[in-house]
């Protein structure tokens, strides 16, 4: 399986190391039988790293119980530390303390990786275990690049890009910007200037006012970006420009207004942007989820923690009707009655060339004793449609799906018997081979992905002129559509909802990609944040000054550069922790294909896709096809058919030695007789 071959991403990967890259093994002499034979596998890999990376990595294999101050080292520097185990064999039985660990060090930075970052896990109904690798060389690499990229996130923003950049400010003349702007404006140009210096004299500025001559080049900012003058409120209707933008060799990136109006909150969005321009930084997602006593309890910690193996995750509301500025990329997950501000981040974020991508669908399903379907209003219908999208609200049901335990009565003689069986369950369907789209590289290595309660995506092609749009996943031929009833585990009901539905199958669209140029649905209108919330005054004299106001972008980008991107699924659940668990438990193994898909997704939007190829390799995980019952008895009787003919091989070959073996003897004595 090319175990000990490495990628041409991995080989790429290594080669942005400008500075010593130190990986380290921690090995114990004595671990646990099941580990032990994995430790020889990752030695090997460890030393092809070595190969592969010359004299700018240094691969070292360490037994911290062997050598007290390097297992200081390894606890105090890397938090490495040794995990018990119970183990028994013939000569003994007790507890082991083990070290199973990689650490990748770059600069100050590193990364540590334990067991259950690098092994894969499999569980039998008797009791038993497998254990294999996981996938060793894309944890290793997604290590290494993490590393990297952030060490280099640390230095000076210009470290990572080729060329000049020049600096592009539509602005117009302080006495006809509103108050809020004036101090910003202030502000801008000593941040300029200070970054100008530690360029080198790479970082050029330039500020104009679109006004200027007529207006000239204010018309062809409205005819090229889609920028248009903004107004501070409707208390202050005076018309302003106020864009800033990056340009050079890495392409164009809109800086959008600072949330602090303070010098330092301006540098922030102008480095952060440059950061975005340059090779091998790390990116920034920022999600939207439901809400949840903590981040980790809104239902996405499995897609949390795989984000976080290549990015930085924040969390946001967007209730402020902006995205935050140092976003690379914005994920909506599951959104429920999102107001106008909210939806006007999206909107804008995606006007200014940002990359967008949404789990979204008309149902929220509820798992407990039993599974409910409700109507769920996500406030982007109207946004979707403007775009050339809806999602029907249907249910995708597919007889090739996966299956889920499910509750059964059974009558032997009178007597009821309820059970349990692993049922097929139609509204998880089962995608595979031209199921997922293998032209595009965020299903391209994925060899299966169940999508759960999913809804048809029907997108308009008469509106989508200037874009590529890519299917990713459709259902199969044979998959029908039922409502929200049919997310119940009752297969007599779902037949009953196929029958009445008139028996009409066909493909459904569940996910897509869309590139290119997009028109804000806010064309025209006016913008969300130009509206002033109702404040009561205050009438107690001696009650603390009002914070000073905050600057707001309000105005409206009409349309977006071609380099926007959106990735659209129409499922609230998919790669939610409950889909994962769920299909987890019927597998006896973690179930990562929805994390991989969101992962490529978010790779291919951000055009970093060095680890597209690595990324959904689990041994484990890579389920069979489901068959139905004729098809299973079909493989099962060639098997034991092909077994028998093996068998009836093997005794006709040795039938044959036997007796040309015999002819040759009795040949042989005749000759000696004679």
């Amino acid at each position: 399986g090319l175990l000990y071959s490495l990628s041409d991403a991995t080989r790429s990967t290594l080669a942005e190391a400008r500075e010593p890259l130190v990986i380290r093994g921690y090995f114990s002499a004595q671990t646990h039988p099941l580990l032990a034979p994995l430790v020889p596998q990752l030695r090997d890999l460890l030393k092809e790293y070595a190969i592969a990376g010359g004299h700018n990595v240094q691969v070292e294999f360490i037994n911290p119980q062997e050598d007290k101050a390097k297992e200081e080292e390894a606890a105090g520097k890397y938090g490495v530390q040794p995990v018990p185990f119970q183990i028994a064999s013939k000569y003994q039985a007790g507890v082991v303390s083990t070290y199973f660990n990689v650490v990748v060090a770059y600069g100050d930075q590193f990364e540590t990786m334990g067991f259950r970052d690098l092994i894969e896990i499999k569980g039998h109904g008797n009791g038993q275990i497998d254990v294999a690798l996981r996938d060793p060389e894309y944890a290793i690499t997604r290590a290494i690049r993490k590393v990297i990229s952030g060490y280099r996130s640390g230095g000076s923003p210009f470290s990572n890009i080729s060329g000049d950049v020049r600096f592009k400010g539509y602005i117009s003349p302080s006495d006809k910007l509103p108050t809020v702007l004036q101090g910003l404006r202030g502000n801008l140009d000593a941040v300029l200037a200070d970054l100008g210096k530690e360029s080198g004299g790479r970082f050029k500025a330039d500020i104009v006012d679109p006004d200027a001559n007529g207006g000239q080049l204010g018309r062809e900012l409205t005819q090229r970006f889609g920028y248009r003058p903004q107004i501070a409120s409707l208390d202050d209707p005076r018309p302003f420009w106020f864009y800033m933008a990056l340009e050079g060799k890495g392409g164009t990136q809109a800086i959008p207004w600072p949330t602090d109006p303070t010098r330092d909150g301006l540098r922030r969005s102008i480095t952060a942007a440059l950061q975005r321009m340059g090779s091998g930084a790390l990116k920034t997602v920022a999600l939207v989820a439901p809400p949840g006593d903590s981040a980790e309890q809104s239902g996405y910690t499995h897609l949390r923690q795989a984000l976080s193996d290549n990015a930085r995750v924040m969390d946001t509301d967007l209730s402020s009707g902006q995205v935050p500025a140092d976003a690379d990329l914005l994920m909506v997950l599951a959104p429920h009655d999102l107001n106008d501000k909210q939806v006007f981040a999206i909107d804008q974020f995606l006007m200014q060339g940002g990359s967008v991508v949404m789990a979204t669908s008309p149902f929220s399903v509820a798992v407990s004793d039993t599974i409910t379907a409700m109507d769920q209003r996500t406030g982007l219908e109207d946004w979707l449609k403007h775009l050339g999208i809806s999602i029907d609200k249907k249910l995708v049901m597919d007889p090739r799906s996966a299956a889920l335990p499910m509750p059964s009565v059974r009558d032997i003689g009178g007597i009821q018997i309820r059970d349990v069986q692993m049922l097929p369950y139609p509204p998880f369907p089962d995608l595979r081979g031209t199921e997922l789209n293998q032209s595009n590289p965020i299903t391209a290595n994925l060899n299966q992905l169940t999508f759960s309660w999913s809804s048809p995506l029907i997108v308009d092609s008469s509106k989508q002129a200037g874009r590529k749009v890519d299917t990713l996943a459709q259902s199969s031929s044979d998959s029908w559509l039922g409502d929200k009833g049919d997310a119940t585990p009752d297969i007599q009901q779902m037949r009953n909802s196929f029958a009445a539905s008139g028996g009409k199958h066909g493909s459904s669209t569940l996910a897509v990609a869309m590139e290119g140029r997009f028109e804000s649905y806010y064309k025209g209108k006016q913008s969300p944040l130009a509206k002033k919330d109702e404040k009561p005054a205050a009438t107690d004299a001696s009650a603390p000054a009002a914070a000073p106001e905050k600057p707001q972008d309000s105005g409206v980008i009409d349309r977006s550069p071609d380099t926007a991107r959106l990735v659209l699924i129409s499922a609230n659940n998919f790669a939610s922790d409950m889909t994962i668990d769920v299909i987890s438990t019927t597998l006896n193994t973690l179930y990562t294909a929805p994390t991989s898909f969101m992962q490529n997704a978010v790779d291919w939007s951000l055009e970093d896709r060095s680890l597209l190829a690595l990324r959904g390799r689990s041994h484990f995980a890579r389920t069979l096809e489901p068959l139905d019952r004729d098809r299973q008895q079909f493989w099962e009787m060639l098997n034991y058919g092909l077994a028998i003919a093996g068998l009836v091989i093997v005794w006709l070959v040795r039938r044959g030695l036997r007796i040309a073996r015999n002819k040759r003897y009795s040949h042989i004595l005749k000759e000696v007789s004679a």
